[in-house]
């Protein structure tokens, strides 16, 4: 009845007290009747009860051991979406990837122990959205809906179709309001966030519905992400075949990516001056190499906030804006892309690849309900249940009737069964 809890104190593994309780109550005060037996069995109860209580509401002791030391973890999701609001394509891909990193806070709070399951206790964390799209004659505001995934709270920023700028400068546009409301560049050293994740809508609708199933697909993928950056198994997570370096073949990169964009000539341009220049900036170091890369070319991904230079990146935002009218300001968009997760690299940052969220099929077995074939073959009605309702060995599993909770021999073809089975 009681469930031995593992938690971690940085590398440290250790147990709860409950294994030296039930020790104590069931091996040492040895139950010889079954009086006896029956009360080492109520206490035992009522401890497990009070203590998954406890972990609930985390107002005791359980609950601070549990938790260890652990802080209060913040999470900034950065969208860069000008069409927002004119496509609903991508206002409905961005919203879905939002609404999983907002399901996957309230994971936390859902959480519950058992002891038949070995199972983590998900993060608990907070998160702001930073949003930037461009507005339209007669929508200038985010969806009311978007206020309502439980972002502690919501940065909109506008921009007029002769102020946009390219994804990679918008988001770092969007990283000044954090580092300048956070207090950073006046000198505070505390990160703002632990962990950021940065999207945008790109062109192409298969890229960016791969990159948002990889990196958001899901919430149990969204708090397995957070799991490893916790830990530091990683400081940044891309997702995968969408990534180019010198030591893997451009077959590696998805078909889609292939054939939208010139590959060659991304390399061709970003491979100038400009990233020296860019990377000095960013860095206070030479560029060695240029031959040493690391693109996530769709500019989506995870990292750890303190493994980006994110004070950095705004330094130098005036002079990346000022570029805007230049005829090479796509060249540059290119190079900061690279430079996003090249610097990181070589500065031996871990970066890590995730592939799209694993989606649950429910599949109906068609023999449950009343077909033409089975009504051809084997007479008018027929279905498994045809086979199943007259036999009588104990050993044949029957399903569990209605009045015990079950759904009886139930035809799929009623939508109240199939609402139930979705519920189950």
């Amino acid at each position: 009845l009681l469930y031995t809890i593992k938690f971690e104190e940085g590398t440290q593994e250790e147990n709860m007290p409950c294994d030296t309780i039930r020790r104590f109550l069931c091996r040492r005060v040895k139950p010889k009747t079954a009086f006896q037996g029956i009360i080492c069995l109520t206490v035992m109860f009522f401890i497990k009860l009070i203590y998954s209580s406890c972990l609930s509401s985390n107002s005791c002791i359980f609950s601070s051991i549990a938790q260890g030391s652990e802080h209060e973890i913040k999470v900034a999701v950065f969208v860069q979406a000008t069409d927002l609001l004119s496509d609903e394509e991508v206002s409905n891909d961005i919203y879905q990837c939002v609404a999983n990193v907002g399901e996957a806070k309230t994971q936390h709070q859902k959480f519950s122990l058992f002891p038949w399951m070995d199972v983590e206790k998900p993060l608990a964390f907070e998160f702001d959205l930073y949003i930037l799209y461009s507005t339209t004659d007669s929508v200038r505001t985010i969806p009311d809906e978007f206020h309502e995934l439980g972002a502690r709270k919501i940065h909109e920023t506008h921009a007029s179709s002769n102020e946009l700028l390219l994804d990679s400068v918008n988001f770092i546009e969007q990283l000044s309001l954090v580092e300048t409301q956070k207090g950073r560049i006046l000198g505070s050293k505390e990160s703002p966030y632990d962990f950021f994740l940065t999207i945008n809508s790109k062109p192409s609708a298969a890229l960016r519905h791969h990159s948002l199933e990889s990196l958001c697909g899901s919430p149990a993928l969204v708090q397995s992400v957070l799991r490893n950056l916790h830990r530091s198994q990683s400081g940044v997570v891309v997702p995968q075949g969408l990534s180019l370096s010198p030591d893997r073949s451009k077959e590696y990169l998805l078909k889609d990516i292939r054939e939208l964009y010139d590959i060659e000539l991304m390399l061709s341009v970003s491979s100038s001056e400009i990233t020296r220049r860019v990377y000095r900036d960013v860095t206070r170091k030479d560029l060695v190499s240029d031959e040493k890369y690391l693109w996530n070319i769709v500019g989506m991904f995870w990292a750890r906030y303190s493994d980006f230079r994110a004070t950095e990146w705004v330094r130098i935002l005036p002079w990346l804006v000022s570029q805007r009218s230049k005829q090479n300001y796509h060249a540059l968009e290119h190079t900061v892309g690279k430079l996003f997760l090249t610097i990181p690299y070589l500065e031996g940052v871990n970066v890590s690849e995730i592939g799209p969220a694993i989606k649950p099929l429910g599949i109906y077995f068609p023999q449950y309900h009343q077909v033409p074939i089975n009504d051809a073959i084997h007479g008018e009605g027929f279905t498994e249940w045809t086979l199943l309702k007259p036999a009588t060995e104990s050993t044949l599993a029957k399903p569990l009737g209605v009045e015990e909770g079950g759904l009886g021999y139930y035809d799929l073809t009623d939508p109240e069964i199939r609402r139930k089975q979705g519920e189950m």
